[in-house]
């Protein structure tokens, strides 16, 4: 039994083997770090300072439709000073406004986004809430918005309708990736389109996925861009693509997520960093002041707080004293109407 047992020396040698390895594991990964970190992109901060952004427009009531043409009206009309769009691929390769992967919730049709032309999405009708007190007139809606013929206020709009709409009324424009089929697809048509209408003045694009925006650093820094990241990210990502793939339980389990959200809560300011963004976008429930400063004033970034839809948070918030803080709410904008906070929410 004695014999079998090793001797101190022997478990010397492997625990001296083992931290070497450790050693030199941290050493590799602290030089493959500094060895691929981008230079930091141009200060913004003061262009953005205060801002309100209108999540998808407007997410509050009154028959709006998420996305939608009347959603940004509706912002542009209640005060916002900027407007959030999410992006994907058709199958015919337009950009068009759409948060989910499908189009069933939205609007009055059934098929993944990537799977349909834009025609046909733009043959289907926005999804009416029947409870809601308010119509929904498309009519109504056109004659506010100014559109062209042959453009309707009732279905989803393309990347390039939203981006004149934003000119044409000095908005400022979040543009957030959720293509992830065709990604280097996506972020070349976006690159030409910042091009021609010289965005980067007044817009971004942000995403959830380092790697879009690793990829659109490197290859035009000048392009501002933003790091978005929320709590249960992992539960996110596969609520987010679950019509198209599982994650296999070694990932996706309760342990792994409460790792990843850890590592995000504390190093989201470095990741966003190491990316070399100008701006990092935390959820609103991870917001405390100590990670504002970090974000702002040691990372010398701008910090999107998402998404703001309590009075009281948002006040703090727009009365912080930090150069670079803006908001993006569903419905807390400048001017309220009495119907934006139907929870009663404070």
């Amino acid at each position: 039994m004695s014999e079998s047992l090793l001797s101190p020396a022997s478990l010397l040698v492997i625990l001296g083997f083992f931290t070497l390895n450790v050693l030199l594991l941290i050493l590799l990964s602290t030089f493959l770090i500094h060895k691929f970190r981008l230079s930091p992109s141009r200060d913004i901060r003061s262009s953005w300072q205060g801002a309100i952004i209108g999540h998808r427009g407007y997410r509050g009531g009154y028959n709006i439709p998420e996305n939608s043409f009347a959603a940004f009206q509706y912002a542009y009309e209640h005060g916002c000073d900027g407007i959030e769009v999410d992006v994907m691929l058709t199958a015919d390769k337009e950009i068009v406004v759409m948060h989910d992967g499908k189009v069933d919730r939205t609007m009055e049709g059934k098929g993944e986004v990537n799977h349909l032309t834009l025609k046909q999405i733009q043959a289907m009708r926005y999804k009416r809430v029947t409870n809601e007190e308010y119509e929904f007139k498309e009519k109504d809606w056109e004659s506010r918005l100014g559109l062209k013929e042959g453009e309707s206020a009732d279905t989803a709009p393309t990347l390039k309708q939203i981006i004149q709409f934003a000119k044409q009324r000095n908005l400022k424009l979040m543009v957030e990736l959720k293509e992830w089929r065709d990604p280097a697809l996506i972020r070349s048509q976006l690159v030409s389109l910042f091009d021609e209408h010289s965005m980067s003045s007044f817009a971004y694009i942000a995403s959830f996925n380092p790697l879009h925006l690793y990829m659109l650093r490197l290859f035009r820094p000048d392009i501002p861009t933003c790091f978005l990241y929320c709590r249960d990210c992992l539960q996110w990502y596969h609520n987010e693509f679950s019509h198209e793939m599982e994650l296999p339980y070694l990932i996706n389990n309760r342990f792994t997520r409460l790792i990843v959200d850890r590592i995000l809560e504390g190093y989201g300011c470095a990741i966003g960093r190491w990316l070399g963004v100008a701006i990092v976008g935390p959820q609103d429930i991870l917001v405390s002041e100590s990670l504002i400063v970090r974000i702002c004033s040691e990372g010398q970034m701008a910090c999107d707080i998402w998404c703001v839809n309590k009075n009281g948070q948002k006040q703090w918030l727009t009365e912080f004293k930090q150069e670079g803080v803006f908001i993006t709410t569903d419905r807390l904008f400048h001017k309220n109407d009495v119907l934006d906070n139907p929870h009663g929410t404070t």
